[in-house]
């Protein structure tokens, strides 16, 4: 004989069986065909039973049966028909009615963290989403909307808030950081920010988390990474220069958005060429921008190093506004990071995960955008280097180094003085060209793309206020 038995959630919340839930007999082939019972009692003195009344779908009374639970060892039903479970993880309830034999779906049993309040699955209890089992930047969006609530007066900020979920709000209270106070406030935030990405897997920072590939993405955002330009750092469009030993100011900027009211967002880099600086508390330095300027409310700002032991470093900035307003702005910066070059090097710095949350709680993905940056040593003098290989045959690499901006050209001209090849590599910012990808190519081709012959030629670098010769020989 096949047969399933289904416990539904019910009126209950997952985890959770109350008087009332349906439990649904499905035995194919048997006279247990079509049956649904309802849990009707659960004895006090003996909980790993329950009592159901039975009818047909068709609403024909049956008689009462006794069915027994059985489950992980540890975990129990008690008599008010509440589970609970010590195994951390997926587990199942299974049941038995008259010899029918089966299980529920997977209950997840999370570890509960304080500042954990909600999640993306609404219940009876937590009608706005139940705790997940980490704390990230929808726990602080929640805590930000519902400030200022009291257990007497739990709807008068950020609108109505069941009792469980304020508990799951209320952790903390003036010189108790284990108990709630009956207020929404300063001490319960201090908590969820010392818990802030507990339980968040990071071990796969390059992986795009579960969450964000649910996410819509909203429309007409734009990011983008801008470097402050100072005399030792410059960028152009999508690359970005800096001096080893200097300090980089990078704002994230963002346009295209109206009513936020929060948002997190990811900066990885290479740790062996850069580093985020950071304050005594070893957290990132991390600057507020206009965004999330409210007239009437603040931001609150939570920022990680999510660093690990290999190269890829990361830094994780989260942020939302404390009350119910939204930010008016429909662009600006989210704010500015320090990072510091420790090595010569060139890299990507990537702006990534970046959510945004508006007034209406609504979540949404940005795309990712990512940046080279280069780091060099500072060039005292613009200097044209001699050409290597040197005889060669039918390649070679011309190395120069500058000492500001400039636009850049390098003509090549035979014993004669006529011209054979001219190279415009325009507008090049200052540092170092001297490695095989950044110095000047030249394949020993004409303008018109002939091979040269053996014989000695002269080549010119021009910048804006340079100008110098070298000679080289190509031996065939």
């Amino acid at each position: 004989m096949t047969a399933c038995l289904v416990i539904s959630r019910g009126s209950g919340r997952p985890g959770q069986l109350a008087v009332g839930d349906s439990i649904v007999v499905d035995g194919t082939g048997t006279a247990y065909d079509g049956i649904v019972s309802t849990v009707i009692e659960l004895p006090g003195d003996n909980p790993d039973s329950f009592y159901i009344e039975t009818h047909t779908v068709l609403g024909s009374d049956l008689d009462s049966l006794t069915g027994h639970w059985s489950f992980v060892p540890n975990d129990i039903i008690d008599a008010a028909g509440v589970f609970t479970s010590d195994t951390l993880g997926k587990v199942r309830i299974f049941a038995a009615v008259n010899g029918i034999t089966g299980q529920s779906g997977k209950i997840k049993v999370i570890g509960k963290i304080p500042g954990d309040s909600t999640g993306p699955e609404p219940t009876l209890a937590f009608p706005d989403g139940q705790p997940d089992g980490q704390v990230d930047i929808f726990d602080l969006v929640n805590m930000a909307y519902h400030w200022g609530a009291t257990a007497d007066d739990k709807a008068s900020k950020g609108g109505p808030i069941s009792d469980a979920e304020f508990e799951a709000l209320d952790v903390a209270g003036p010189g108790d950081f284990e108990n709630g106070d009956g207020h929404i406030n300063i001490f319960d935030l201090i908590v969820l920010a010392d818990n802030y990405g507990k339980d968040i897997d990071v071990s796969e920072p390059n992986a795009a988390p579960s969450l964000l590939a649910s996410l819509p993405i909203y429309k007409g955002a734009i990011s983008e990474l801008l470097a402050m330009s100072s005399g030792s750092t410059t960028q152009n469009a999508g690359r970005i220069r800096t001096l080893v030993d200097s300090e980089l100011d990078l704002g994230v900027l963002l346009r295209g958005v109206s009513g936020m009211r929060a948002f997190s967002f990811d900066l990885s880099y290479d740790s062996n060429v850069f580093e985020v600086l950071s304050d005594s508390d070893e957290r990132p330095v991390f600057e507020e921008g206009t965004m999330l300027e409210s007239e009437t409310s603040s931001a609150y700002t939570i920022s990680r190093n999510l660093s690990s032991a290999n190269t890829l470093g990361m830094v994780n900035i989260a942020s939302a506004l404390i009350g119910k307003e939204s930010s008016p702005d429909s662009s600006g910066t989210l704010g500015r990071l320090k990072l510091k070059a420790n090595a010569v090097g060139g890299s990507q710095v990537t702006l990534r995960n970046l959510i945004l949350i508006d007034n209406d709680g609504r979540a949404f993905a940005v795309p990712d955008v990512q940046y080279e940056i280069i780091s060099h040593q500072k060039v005292e003098d613009t200097r044209l280097l001699q050409n290597y290989p040197n005889p060669f045959n039918p390649e070679t690499w011309i190395p120069f180094e500058l000492n500001q901006d400039s636009n850049v050209s390098l003509a090549i001209y035979d014993t004669a003085g006529r011209l054979v090849r001219h190279l415009d590599l325009g507008f090049q910012p200052a540092g170092t060209y001297l490695q095989r990808d950044r110095a000047i190519y030249w394949d020993g081709r004409t303008q018109s793309g002939e091979q040269v012959a053996s014989s000695t030629y002269f080549y010119t670098l021009k910048t804006e206020d340079y100008v110098s010769t070298q000679k080289m020989i190509i031996l065939k």
